[in-house]
């Protein structure tokens, strides 16, 4: 590689360019972020500058040996750095950006789940978790990704005005039990999030119509 990547130049592949290059792989993998709530929306209701997926740390030099067109890097604390091929990965490093030298932009982020077979853990509080056939659902084309309750988990950390809309565009859509969870959780990571009391409000709402 003559040059180091520019960490802007993005042009993620679609859910379904990412599944078509994973379609014989034989390990877990799911989409997360954005793009994980589009494919629960079953439509793309907002533009993405990337595309995430998670496998579990045993199955990542699997699944960048599947997407062997690319060179991964490792992401950790704002940084990229060249991932030797004789040495195992780090288990300090949780994200991986895999580069197409050939069209000189990124293509995916490869992210670490800290789960098990059986159970979805949330990264930022191995307290928090599910069982790995609540968190996970798949779409009608195949493509499995992140149910709506951990991903918008994960965005009451920032609650950008991107994150702002996943949540609002969700919301009216989850399930009480959904609901539920996702308030409980974020009371216990995130209690300073707006979002507690929006979905208090929502659900006060509902029961007065």
């Amino acid at each position: 590689m003559s040059s180091e990547p520019d960490v802007e130049k993005w042009d993620p592949w679609q859910p379904r360019e990412l599944s078509q290059r994973l379609s014989e792989a034989e390990r877990h993998w799911y989409v997360v972020g954005g793009w994980a709530l589009d494919l629960w929306h079953r439509k793309e209701t907002r533009t993405h500058q990337d595309i995430e997926f998670c496998c579990l740390r045993k199955d990542a030099p699997y699944f960048m040996e599947k997407l062997n067109e690319l060179t991964f890097f490792g992401a950790q604390s704002g940084s990229l750095y060249p991932l030797d091929k004789d040495m195992p990965l780090s288990k300090k490093v949780n994200q991986f950006w895999g580069w197409d030298e050939a069209k000189n932009v990124w293509r995916v982020d490869l992210m670490i789940d800290p789960g098990t077979e059986a159970e979805w853990v949330f990264k930022r509080n191995p307290d928090i978790r599910l069982p790995r056939s609540d968190a996970i659902s798949t779409a009608p084309d195949g493509i499995p990704f992140l149910r709506p309750a951990p991903i918008l988990l994960f965005k009451a950390k920032r609650c950008r005005p991107k994150d702002q809309f996943d949540f609002e565009t969700a919301l009216p859509h989850l399930s009480q039990s959904e609901k539920q969870w996702l308030m409980g959780s974020i009371e216990k990571e995130y209690p300073q999030c707006d979002w507690v009391t929006e979905i208090i409000a929502y659900i006060s709402t509902s029961r007065a119509k």
